[in-house]
């Protein structure tokens, strides 16, 4: 089954909520962490593809990682 893709105009909150909750990512990658990072690289793939300076993203992709998995698991 075809992953999830950003849709034009989609907020990456927006587009990892959505991924996350598909029903063939959650049968395909069932640990969150795990579903987190595939749902990551499909937004960042798009993200990259727009924009070439990524540089010092790492930083920021770890807060957004935190951030994004206390509040999907309700902390």
């Amino acid at each position: 089954m075809p992953l999830p893709k950003p849709i034009q105009a989609e907020e990456e909150e927006l587009f990892l909520t959505r991924c996350m909750s598909d029903k063939v990512m959650i049968e395909e990658f069932p640990k969150l962490e795990q579903r987190f990072a595939v749902c990551k690289i499909q937004w960042d793939a798009v993200e990259d593809e727009e924009e070439e300076d990524t540089e010092g993203n790492e930083e920021d992709a770890l807060k957004k990682l935190v951030a994004f998995l206390e509040r999907y698991k309700g902390g």
